[in-house]
């Protein structure tokens, strides 16, 4: 969201100082900042969704945790309950790690990795922005005006971020993937 709202913002600036005279936004210059904006809402929505899940499956286990000490009460905890508690202990670690999880790893490796990685649907989706970056600055340097993409060039951003975006919703939280 940030690459396009900087890319046409410079080119808007570019144009301004070259030609003397207010520049005239495309429709390729709307529709990436509507594609990128839109594909950025979506996502803090889902990561919202996903954590809101993760903050109720921690207070559901919170709830077994306190039947299961509960019941053991003053008396030895049989070999069952024993496991039952440890097993609820380390879901919630893990809960609570991934709740925390807000370590940088680096720009590069955030913006390609998900919980478990390196993705190859974000690796597209970034690929294919930088592709249609260059192009951008490159017609604009040489056309002095806002470039207009193919509706095929549109098409395959706008299938980029919806790959980022479905890949996305079916991921389990990194804290709940252990009890699924």
């Amino acid at each position: 969201m940030a690459f396009w709202f900087v890319m046409i913002t410079a080119g808007y600036f570019f144009l301004y100082l070259v030609r003397y005279s207010i520049p005239t936004l495309s429709g390729t210059a709307l529709a990436l900042i509507s594609m990128s904006a839109g594909t950025g809402l979506v996502s803090i929505v889902i990561d919202g969704s996903k954590r809101q899940q993760s903050i109720d499956r921690r207070n559901q286990l919170l709830g077994e945790r306190a039947k299961v000490v509960t019941t053991v009460g003053a008396s030895v905890a049989t070999a069952d309950q024993a496991n039952e508690l440890r097993r609820i202990d380390e879901e919630l670690d893990q809960i609570n790690q991934g709740l925390n999880a807000s370590e940088s790893k680096g720009f590069l490796i955030d913006i390609l990795s998900n919980a478990d990685g390196p993705t190859i649907y974000r690796l597209q989706a970034v690929v294919w922005t930088i592709v249609l970056g260059v192009i951008f600055v490159v017609q604009t340097y040489r056309e002095l005006s806002m470039p207009e993409f193919s509706a095929t060039l549109l098409g395959l951003m706008g299938i980029s971020s919806g790959t980022y975006l479905g890949f996305k919703l079916p991921d389990p939280p990194a804290s709940t993937k252990a009890s699924a």
